[in-house]
């Protein structure tokens, strides 16, 4: 560590010398790695949400037309276009969010070393607060800032635009259809979770009972195999939800593609939920 280390020789009021080391260059580089960690799990999610809505607005746009597909496997086609066409934007994107992030561990730091100042604790969790919020309304955001990179092939900044118009136009339904999703993944996750908990437990009777031991590790084992089904059930969930935000934005886009491909689907959705299907003028 000493390496990292930049040390001058001062001298104190009686004249004897003495080195003052300073750490600066070592908290930066965990500073750069923390902000180099949080980008890269940030541009991978991202490429991947955006793969998956490229693969949805596919299906809306090209399922059943005459033409069909423009391409023989629209994901690795959607993947291709995220990580080489559209990447710089991703990466642009997800910078803000990890810079964000890093700010926060960097808040966590600060009030672990200053747990002893309760005036500093408090400003650390309030200014820790507040960046917290914006980072999940960016990365709420962001979410459907992809979706029009996906769909469209815009830069990002182009992309927020249009997504600023999409949430001021279409906010509320936004937020509704998030929700409504949300209570449902929720729910299947709970209810996965359980069952491979049960599973678990079960499975843990039959060793015991073969084995003629004690079963003290049959709770153990049913809560990992309810973490470990909320853990799977939860791939699937990133598909459901960047698949349904995805077709909220197709609808809002281009109600109409729907209404040629889809005419009953149209009918049924236009009846139920006009607001949805009246476009967004821009």
């Amino acid at each position: 560590m000493k390496r990292y280390e930049t040390c001058t020789t001062k001298s104190n009021s009686s004249g004897q010398q003495y080195q003052s080391c300073s750490n600066t260059n070592l908290i930066l580089t965990y500073v750069y790695l923390a902000l180099m960690f949080f980008w890269t799990v940030q541009v991978i999610t991202n490429v991947l949400h955006t793969s998956i809505a490229g693969l949805f607005a596919s299906y809306f746009f090209y399922e059943g037309t005459p033409e069909g597909y423009p391409s023989k496997n629209p994901y690795l086609s959607s993947l291709k276009r995220a990580s080489i066409f559209s990447f710089g934007s991703i990466c642009f994107g997800s910078l803000i969010v990890a810079i964000l992030q890093t700010l926060r561990a960097i808040l966590s730091y600060a009030r672990s070393s200053n747990s002893d100042d309760p005036i500093s604790v408090i400003l650390i969790v309030c200014a820790d607060c507040i960046l917290s919020c914006i980072q999940s309304l960016l990365e709420y955001f962001n979410k459907y800032a992809y979706i029009e990179i996906a769909i469209y092939g815009k830069p990002f900044i182009k992309a927020a635009k249009d997504t600023w118009t999409l949430l001021t136009s279409k906010g509320i339904m936004a937020l509704v259809n998030d929700c409504l999703v949300g209570n449902v993944v929720l729910m299947g996750s709970i209810a996965v979770g359980t069952i491979c908990a049960i599973i678990s437990y079960f499975l843990s009777l039959g060793i015991v009972n073969s084995v003629k031991s004690n079963n003290s590790n049959g709770i153990l084992l049913a809560f990992i195999g309810f973490a470990f089904g909320v853990s799977i059930f939860q791939i699937i969930n990133g598909v459901m939800t960047s698949g349904s935000s995805t077709t909220f934005v197709c609808l809002a886009e281009d109600p109409h593609a729907i209404s040629r491909n889809h005419p009953s689907l149209y009918s049924t959705i236009s009846s139920r939920y006009p607001d949805v299907v009246s476009g967004i003028e821009r």
